[in-house]
């Protein structure tokens, strides 16, 4: 799965608007290396896959040792854009010819992320990913950096991410709502609530979205259940 974010970090008001994503021009290779002649050229509405152990074009694109580059070209306003990518395997990215991200390598899933300054005007972004075996996974985000939380935590209560490599975020308090996000393995993030058993808590993200968590998999020097309920 892949996704980008971006984030302005600082900025005269009125803040600017979000850019207007069109679609990624993706070049699919039957190698890690990207080398030769794409076997899939196709385009992509957004860099947010979970392929799991399967093929992205299945009888075109093998289920392993594949790679593929992205490339699409913004028009953004002048800020501090952050740019993060969740790979498994390996990813690079590039803005206006400045690498910017370099996870070249074998690796489970793993989160990375890198801050930009724009002067506004068009940024060329260029990503390349291969998936050696296993899972492949690659999910680009991006976000103003520096825009505060829609729902600051009014508990001041944090939580670390402690019981997994990486842990789902959903839409709400339960297995049955939507997966839109992943916390990270010693990730901490704001807390603003529970369910009526503090099984699940409701978490402020770095983009300032809130979603839902298992608490299992959570650490606070506050317990749970002292949370107001919110869901």
């Amino acid at each position: 799965m892949s996704q980008l974010n971006w984030t302005q970090v600082s900025g005269e008001p009125p803040a600017p608007s979000p850019p207007a994503v069109g679609n990624w021009r993706g070049e699919y290779f039957n190698n890690t290396s990207l080398s030769g002649t794409p076997v899939l050229v196709r385009n992509d509405s957004g860099i947010n896959f979970d392929w799991g152990i399967s093929s992205p074009a299945p009888n075109t694109i093998s289920e392993n040792r594949f790679s593929v580059r992205w490339s699409q070209t913004f028009n953004l306003e002048p800020g501090n854009y952050q740019f993060t990518f969740f790979a498994d395997d390996g990813v690079r990215v590039w803005a206006d010819g400045q690498q910017i991200i370099n996870g070249w390598e074998v690796q489970a899933l793993t989160r990375y992320s890198a801050t930009i300054s724009h002067d506004g005007g068009q940024l060329p972004v260029v990503v390349e990913y291969f998936e050696n075996t296993g899972l492949a996974e690659a999910r680009l985000q991006w976000s103003l950096v520096g825009t505060p939380p829609t729902n600051p935590s009014p508990t001041g209560v944090t939580a670390t991410m402690t019981g997994a490599f990486y842990l789902n975020v959903r839409s709400g308090p339960g297995l049955a709502f939507e997966a839109f996000d992943v916390l990270t393995r010693n990730q901490t993030v704001p807390v603003i609530g529970r369910d009526d058993f503090a099984v699940w808590i409701e978490v402020v993200l770095p983009n300032g979205n809130t979603g839902w968590v298992s608490s299992r998999y959570m650490t606070s020097d506050t317990p749970f259940v002292d949370l107001p309920i919110t869901g």
